[in-house]
């Protein structure tokens, strides 16, 4: 990748997810947004100090951008159990948590025609053969990296929906959340190994009876215990609650009492938790929809048959995110350390270098005329954007496009954005390394503190793998003819971002479409507002 031609140097690329609520199309209704402080404030549990300030360094972690997009993404269309939507829904899900770096597999199953129960009241262990109603699948996600000598802790939620219903409250939130939470743990030392599982066909709950079932005797009993995610992110008729049983004395129960004070509930509702719990496995279901509360500000009917988007509030699910994922975050079995992460790198800013850092330096870097050194997508993370041109790196939000910073690589000595001196990047979350082609030494731009560090080997910093590809030819004609000619596009996750050039860099346009090459939302490069 290093020997790049022209309009093919890609080593990252910047996605901008839409502020329209338009992105998707479909029957589900519009998005429903409220300012929801003081709804979550009011319904929101105590935590405890520990609690508070692991709530503030995940709080830093999460993008809610992300969280929106795979939302949105989950409504698009219903995700009953057996149909084409549900396995394209169930390939999203694989798809993007696997480019997060996990091993990622489906657990198919046969979903029978049968009851949950005999007839003496004893759960069916697993499934009992019969007319074949459909074909289900969960999905697996693992460490590529398993300590043996650790136990396991599940992360759940199902991603099915009922016939007839948007599926939105019960349960894309839930869906959504787990999501970001492989996400921002993938990075992160925990003392057990983190497994996530999205349940499909949760009525009688046959895609976790299958998986509990499925487990050998060994891996049963290596698991420290379970956390289901169901109907959170709700704004009315709200609580906090976790779901548990009284005969529960586990850890994981007491850890969340001492946490979150006041917040274990003992009137649970059915959901994939009560598998676990049947199992005798200690097990906690986070669910915000107060079922049992009154008056009732959603009905139960509406609860099953949702037909738009309206129970669930986006500022709302990502609070919840945050807060469960700070259980997680939190969790601890024995001694061991958590929360820190696997990158052993400490970096320390060289306030020399702040001389080339300066959203002041947009029009010197793009004074060069587009030709042989023509602006190309550089990186991406969860907050940035970044835009390569021979005199230096625009930083964009990649929420709304505005202009964050710029760096000056020519003063840094960075010439040749091609051939055998050229600068070279990689980047995630918290850094973006910069080095000639060949060398071990470079600078590191830290994105949190917006400053520049020198490195004598950039070996020592130990990032994730970019979640990019470049597009396939097929594609890139579809690209074309949705926003004429452009620079070769990149793929991530379900959209495609593109450079599209004026009659000069200035007028260069950063183009970000859906999976269907429709416009989510486009800059142009030679702004600091848009």
């Amino acid at each position: 990748m290093e020997n790049r031609k022209v309009f093919q140097r890609l080593v990252g690329l910047g996605i901008i997810f839409a502020t329209s609520l338009a992105l998707f199309s479909g029957n589900v209704g519009q998005f429903h947004s409220y300012t929801t402080e003081a709804a979550v404030k009011k319904s929101e549990v105590k935590l405890s100090k520990e609690a508070d300030k692991a709530y503030k360094e995940v709080e830093s972690l999460i993008s809610s951008s992300d969280i929106k997009a795979n939302f949105e993404r989950l409504i698009k269309t219903s995700r009953v159990r057996g149909t084409k939507a549900n396995k394209a829904v169930g390939k999203y899900i694989f798809d993007t948590v696997k480019g997060y770096g996990y091993d990622v597999k489906f657990q198919n199953f046969t979903g029978y025609d049968e009851k949950l129960t005999d007839i003496h009241g004893n759960t069916n262990k697993n499934q009992k053969k019969g007319k074949v109603l459909f074909k289900g699948r969960n999905i697996i996600v693992k460490r590529n990296e398993v300590n043996p000598k650790l136990k396991t802790v599940v992360f759940s939620a199902r991603y099915d929906s009922y016939k007839g219903s948007t599926g939105v409250l019960d349960n894309a939130g839930g869906v959504a959340a787990l999501m970001e939470m492989t996400r921002v743990l993938a990075d992160t030392k925990l003392p057990y190994n983190p497994e996530f599982v999205f349940f499909d066909s949760e009525h009688l709950r046959r895609g976790s009876r299958y998986y509990v079932a499925n487990l050998s005797k060994e891996e049963k009993e290596n698991i420290y215990g379970v956390v289901n995610i169901n109907s959170i992110g709700n704004k009315k008729q709200r609580k906090q609650m976790f779901f548990a049983s009284k005969e529960d004395n586990s850890e994981l129960k007491k850890q969340c009492e001492k946490y979150f004070p006041g917040i274990v509930n003992y009137k649970s509702t059915e959901t994939d938790a009560s598998t676990f719990i049947a199992e005798k496995i200690p097990t906690l279901c986070y669910f915000t929809y107060d079922i049992f509360g009154s008056p009732k500000e959603i009905k139960t009917e509406y609860y099953i048959k949702e037909k738009d988007a309206s129970l669930v509030d986006m500022d709302t699910l990502v609070y919840d995110t945050t807060f469960i994922t700070t259980y997680a975050y939190m969790l601890k079995i024995g001694n061991a350390k958590v929360g820190k992460s696997n990158d052993a790198y400490q970096f320390v800013s060289d306030s020399s270098l702040n001389v080339y850092i300066d959203k002041k330096l947009l029009d010197k870097v793009l004074e060069a005329e587009p030709g042989a050194n023509t602006p190309t997508m550089l990186f991406v993370n969860d907050k940035y954007v970044g835009v390569l041109c021979l005199k230096g790196i625009l930083i964009f939000d990649r929420n709304n496009g505005k202009l964050h910073t710029v760096l000056n690589t020519a003063g840094l000595g960075f010439s040749k954005t091609q051939g055998d001196e050229a600068i070279l990047e990689k980047a995630d979350n918290n850094y973006l390394i910069l080095h000639k082609a060949g060398k071990k030494n470079g600078y590191v731009y830290s994105f949190k503190e917006n400053a520049f560090s020198q490195i004598d080997d950039i070996t020592n910093i130990n990032m994730k793998a970019v979640l990019y590809k470049e597009v396939e030819r097929g594609e890139y004609e579809k690209i074309c003819t949705a926003i004429g000619n452009c620079d070769i596009p990149i793929k991530y996750k379900n959209n495609f971002v593109a450079l599209k050039f004026g009659e000069n860099i200035k007028n260069s346009y950063v183009y970000v479409l859906d999976e269907k090459f429709g416009e989510i939302i486009k800059f142009k490069i030679g702004t600091t507002e848009h």
